[in-house]
């Protein structure tokens, strides 16, 4: 029999593709990475697109495909490397092998078409206790690995052996696969040390990544080395986003210092078996370190080297010029007053660079710092200064204005005087801007510094008027434009005025024209009047020249002279609220829009006008009738509306009792009288309804007539049973009862008395108190062919 040696050593990750967990005894997946041991009793699980390569205790390797889980139980990890001498294999040559064969030949599953095995090689038991083995087939596939394992297909023969006999001690089948395939990596430089591959005097100063790739059988974990000016620097091979490689950092001194400017590059590599490969790669750089000298010369401020007001309030070209190592495009920056402002420098080497003027003016020292900076191809800068001086005289002349009174009406004037801080140069009355009122004879007097004028109110003007020197409407002796002045006088106006008569009379619903309704103001052109009222409309006259708003409102706008808007309330018309009277008030308010505006009322007495009437009307005893009130009533106000029957309040829909029924009003208007029951008169019964309209409201009667209706009498026995009776031939020919009679009517509960009315088979008579009798005719040949328990 084949013999086996176990170790209990665990297995070791040789290479991950994707992505590949464990689990711990605690049920956490921990992600694997190459180097990693495998316990027994860890379960491993690769992800459905990665690959695993695990290499066991004995030298083994062990492939996992994507999407398999296993767990690494003492049976895995402890498999002896067996020795093939030792495997006594018998040639394929008993029936029972030949069946096995057959039965593979034919598609089929020889475990479910053949009886089991209960015999080694000859048959029966080995004397000492084991089994023999029967050789099945040798099964073989090339399967040509994935490109990142180095696998020899040949290398691997596995052997499909199944062991016979007892089932429960059958021995694992074990693989050996050998290879001396030495790993091939490659790597490459990135191309460049920096973007231009040339190294500046900045970046020998600083630290550069040197990056790259690497391919072939390198993989992630490898050592990457990099020899620059004889000193060797290391990295590790990454593996970002499925791309191999690699990024070292190296002083930029070294790299400028390196003689031949060359970096040499090399990786090393070992695969499963432990065979190892390197590749090597070389890039070269350019190293430019020199420096620059540019310079710059500034030209004159201004034409006289002066800022001025006028040209401190503009933007000033500064120009000038560069030279030295200074190019085209170059930056030329000008300081001013602590702020930068920026050039290019163009092709004939000059630039110029906008500066506010104000900021020439408040520098204190009144110089300009110019710098100019440069670069070359290989990314080193240099940089030149100067400065320029210039002078400031930027003070304008002002002037303070004075208006001599301190108050002015309509009818009056003042003098004005202007005086200057220097002699002013072009100041005329153009220059002067009046408000509220106008300037004139403005002239020079004998100081060269004042000149007077006369201020005069625009007719109709109110409030404060105002007298002002625009800026920069005049100059000084220098060219330096002078400021503003102001000063203000209070016009003071008369307000406007108005006239009402004492009072007005009007009737309900009928228009009434007012007079004696003016307006006056003596100094303004133009007023404002609203006349108004609580309870109606207005209306005024047209086509005075007015403009007139909301006419036939309860409050009328004019606008106009005064003239105008005397003639259009010439016509003022006052109509009332619909159906309303009593009190109401006229109101007009007048303002000229620079005082207050005036307001004055009077009395307007509205006298009433029934416009409601009382209603008759008749109906049946029980019967209810409808009452169309308002057909009768004048309401000229469309919301008119009934809202109480005999003083108590009613809404559509609702119900009041009144004497001998009750009153509901409708959603039309009308009202619904339902008399008592069996109420009927002789003289009419009355309610009353009240309508409000207009604000007011006014009350009518209804009067209503109720006819009697003969209601039928209501006949019953005056005890029970006394309005039947019963009669046997020969011997009780005669039987009799008491009736009584109700009526609602009254006077008509009686009976009419009637003596032997012939009935079938005998005479009925009755009394006018309801007493009854019936008399059989014993005659009757009907009633005497009557047998004995017979009855007609």
């Amino acid at each position: 029999m084949a013999t086996s040696n176990t170790s209990s050593n665990a297995a070791t990750i040789v290479r991950i593709e994707g992505k590949a967990y464990v689990k711990t005894s605690e049920g956490q997946l921990v992600a694997l990475k190459p180097g990693d041991h495998i316990e027994q009793g860890q379960q491993l699980s690769v992800d459905p697109q990665g690959h695993l390569l695990l290499q066991l205790a004995n030298g083994q390797t062990l492939d996992l495909g994507g999407g398999r889980t296993i767990t690494a139980n003492e049976e895995l990890l402890n498999q002896a490397i067996v020795d093939r001498s030792e495997a006594a294999i018998q040639p394929a040559t008993s029936a029972e092998v030949q069946s096995v064969i057959t039965a593979l030949d034919a598609g089929q599953d020889p475990f479910n078409t053949l009886d089991p095995t209960a015999a080694g090689l000859t048959g029966g038991a080995a004397t000492d206790g084991g089994h023999s083995f029967v050789r099945l087939l040798r099964i073989m596939e090339d399967v040509t690995p994935l490109q990142d394992f180095a696998f020899s297909a040949a290398a691997v023969q596995p052997d499909l052996v199944v062991p016979a006999g007892d089932t429960t001690n059958t021995v694992p089948a074990t693989t050996t696969a050998t290879t001396t395939t030495v790993p091939a990596p490659t790597i490459t430089l990135s191309g460049q040390v920096t973007p231009d591959n040339i190294i500046n005097a900045a970046e020998a100063q600083q630290t550069i990544a040197i990056t790259g790739t690497v391919g072939g059988d390198a993989q992630a974990g490898d050592t990457v080395t990099l020899t620059v000016n004889g000193t060797t620097y290391t990295g590790q091979v990454v593996n970002t986003a499925g791309v191999l490689g690699f990024s070292i950092d190296v002083p930029g001194t070294v790299l400028a210092a390196d003689p031949d400017h060359t970096i040499e590059a090399s990786v090393t590599t070992t695969n499963a078996a432990g065979n190892t490969g390197s590749s090597t790669a070389t890039e070269s750089y350019t190293v430019d370190t020199g420096t620059l000298t540019p310079t710059v010369t500034l030209s004159s401020i201004t034409a006289d080297n002066i800022v001025n007001a006028a040209e401190a309030g503009t933007t000033i070209a500064v120009t000038g010029t560069a030279g030295g190592d200074a190019k085209a495009g170059d930056t030329v920056t000008l300081i001013i007053n602590g702020k930068n402002y920026t050039g290019t420098v163009q092709t004939d080497l000059s630039f110029s660079i906008d500066v506010p003027g104000t900021a020439l003016a408040t520098d204190p020292d009144h110089t300009i710092d110019a710098s100019i900076s440069t670069q070359n191809s290989a990314g080193n800068t240099g940089t030149g200064s100067s400065t320029e001086t210039y002078a400031v005289d930027i003070l304008p002349p002002s002037v303070t204005i004075d208006i001599v009174a301190t108050s002015l009406n309509a009818s009056q004037s003042s003098t004005i005087t202007f005086t200057f801080s220097e002699t002013p140069v072009g100041f005329t009355t153009a220059d002067i801007t009046a408000v509220g009122g106008t300037v004139s004879g403005l002239v020079a007097t004998s100081n060269p510094l004042v000149y007077t004028a006369v201020f005069t109110p625009t007719a109709g003007y109110s409030g404060t008027a105002s007298v002002s020197v625009t800026p920069a409407s005049y100059t000084d002796a220098a060219g330096n434009t002078g400021t503003g002045g102001n000063d203000s006088v209070d016009i003071v106006l008369v307000p406007p005025t108005n006239t009402l008569p004492g009072s007005v009379s009007a009737q309900e619903d009928t228009p009434q024209t007012i007079s004696g309704v003016s307006v006056t103001d003596v100094d303004s052109s133009t007023l404002t009047t609203t006349v108004s009222v609580t309870h109606g409309t207005l209306t005024v006259t047209t086509g005075s020249g007015a403009s007139i708003t909301n006419p036939g409102t309860s409050s009328v706008t004019l606008v106009g002279t005064a003239a105008q808007i005397n003639a259009a309330l010439a016509g003022l018309t006052y109509t009332n609220t619909a159906d309303y009277n009593g009190a109401d008030t006229l109101t007009v308010s007048t303002s000229d829009g620079t005082t207050a505006a005036v307001t004055n009322t009077t009395d307007i007495t509205v006298t009433p006008v029934a416009d409601i009437a009382s209603d008759t009307i008749t109906t049946l005893e029980d019967t209810t009738v409808n009452i169309v009130v308002n057909t009768n009533d004048s309401f000229e106000n469309t919301g008119h509306t009934i809202t109480a029957i005999d003083g108590t309040a009613i809404a559509v829909g609702g119900t009041v009792a009144v004497a001998n029924g009750t009153v509901t009003l409708k959603a039309d208007g009308s009202l619904d009288f339902a008399p008592a029951a069996n109420y009927n008169n002789t003289s009419p019964t009355t309610f009353t309804y009240t309508v409000t309209s207009g604000g007011v409201t006014e009350t009518a009667t209804v009067s209503v007539n109720v006819t009697q209706v003969n209601d039928p009498a209501i006949i019953t026995p005056a005890t029970p049973g006394a309005d039947a009776g019963a009669v046997k031939e020969d011997v009780t020919p005669t039987t009799s009862g008491q009736l009584s009679v109700t009526d609602v009517d009254a006077g008509q509960a009686s009976f009419v008395a009637q003596t032997n009315v012939a009935g079938a088979h005998g005479t009925f008579s009755i009394d006018s108190t309801g007493k009854w009798t019936y008399t059989l005719d014993n005659t009757d040949p009907a009633v005497q062919a009557l047998g004995e328990g017979q009855s007609l």
